[in-house]
């Protein structure tokens, strides 16, 4: 049997996986827990891709990593060393600029909106309930 890059933990913790930029979550059990990896059981029919984001709320803290194995409903995740904790400075810089430029996005809608009405336009449609 080949031995462990690091001695894990038996647990019992809720958590959360993300995929697809976080687009996707999948609730877990986390079994086991080590400094490079874990052992999660997942809703039997809950399908993950090969890269995935964990988040443990308990231990506050997200692992980014590889799914090394699957059987049945559990899957064995490799974390990346990099982006271990909570996000690289890297990663939470691109969120922070994805975020700006969706709220300037919403900004311009807002200002617009605020444009037409002001002509007198309405931005909805009137009821029908009257006709």
């Amino acid at each position: 049997m080949k031995e462990r890059a690091a001695p894990r933990q038996k647990t019992f913790l809720r958590g959360t996986i993300f995929c697809n930029d976080r687009q996707k979550s999948v609730e877990c059990i986390v079994r086991d827990l080590s400094d490079t990896g874990a052992r999660l059981v997942l809703p039997s029919d809950a399908t993950v891709p090969d890269e995935i984001e964990l988040y443990v709320p308990k231990k506050q803290r997200s692992h980014f990593g590889a799914v090394k194995w699957r059987r049945a409903d559990e899957i064995g995740m490799e974390f990346q060393r990099s982006r271990t904790n909570t996000g690289s400075v890297e990663e939470i810089l691109r969120r922070l600029e994805k975020l700006e430029a969706e709220v300037a996005v919403l900004r311009r809608h807002a200002r617009r909106r605020r444009v037409v009405e002001g002509a007198g336009f309405r931005t909805s449609l009137p009821s029908r309930s009257g006709s």
